[in-house]
């Protein structure tokens, strides 16, 4: 199934402390590093895979550093969900450790199977932890993952079609408003089995929200409807 794919960056960047060669007393690195957090919604079984990835380098002038030469530096992904029952998925684990100015990366993937009307709970992020200074890093924090089973109605309903807008996409907006990124969607894949773009329609979606980003994905497994319906039957 095609789905959009939204990638969630956190990207921080500190300046290099230079010290000079009398009587500096220690030494900071630049850094480099990232943290990556990417989805995947199938609805056709309500199954969500998420992959968070923590990646870079950090900079540093081992001349005036000299005991940062027997540093390693370890990159760390937390990737988690805890399900209403309080199961938890996921955890957090480490790549391959390095020196300080060498390249590192840590990656993990968890998927999990929701059912719509249910609110999971979720972490992301990274960190990365030097064998001198301890945790140096760190990025993410809690979210949700809401699934969703709605009723949709086209916003732009023109010559028997639900037509695509300006850029290129088939706008709907729910019947019954939840007050979150899922209530108006952009579509460039349909939603429905068929294959169409109906008037009305009872979609399947996941609202993820994030540190830093809300995102809505709508599966292409919902079905036709006659009308705008109300009450939805998972909001």
């Amino acid at each position: 199934m095609k789905t959009r794919m939204f990638a969630v960056v956190f990207a921080f960047l500190c300046s290099l402390i230079v010290v000079n060669r009398a009587g500096a007393q220690g030494c900071v690195p630049a850094k480099y590093y990232s943290n990556y957090v990417s989805q995947s919604f199938n609805d056709s079984n309500f199954n969500l895979t998420q992959t968070v990835t923590t990646e870079g380098y950090s900079s540093m002038d081992l001349e005036y550093c000299p005991g940062a030469r027997y540093a390693t530096h370890t990159p760390y992904v937390t990737n988690t969900f805890t399900a209403p029952n309080g199961t938890v998925y996921g955890g957090t684990s480490s790549g391959q450790g390095g020196c300080v100015n060498c390249y590192i990366t840590a990656q993990s993937t968890v998927t999990i199977v929701g059912t719509p009307g249910q609110t999971w709970t979720d972490d992301a992020g990274g960190d990365v932890q030097c064998s001198l200074a301890g945790i140096f890093w760190s990025v993410g924090g809690p979210g949700i993952s809401r699934f969703i089973q709605a009723y949709y109605k086209c916003t732009n309903w023109t010559g028997g079609q639900c037509a695509a807008n300006g850029s290129g996409f088939h706008p709907y907006a729910r019947c019954n408003p939840h007050g979150d990124l899922c209530d108006t969607v952009q579509l460039d894949t349909s939603p429905v089995t068929d294959g169409g773009w109906p008037q009305y329609g009872l979609f399947n979606a996941v609202f993820i929200n994030l540190t830093l980003a809300d995102i809505c994905y709508v599966g292409k497994a919902g079905t036709r409807a006659d009308m705008c319906h109300s009450p939805d039957p998972a909001p």
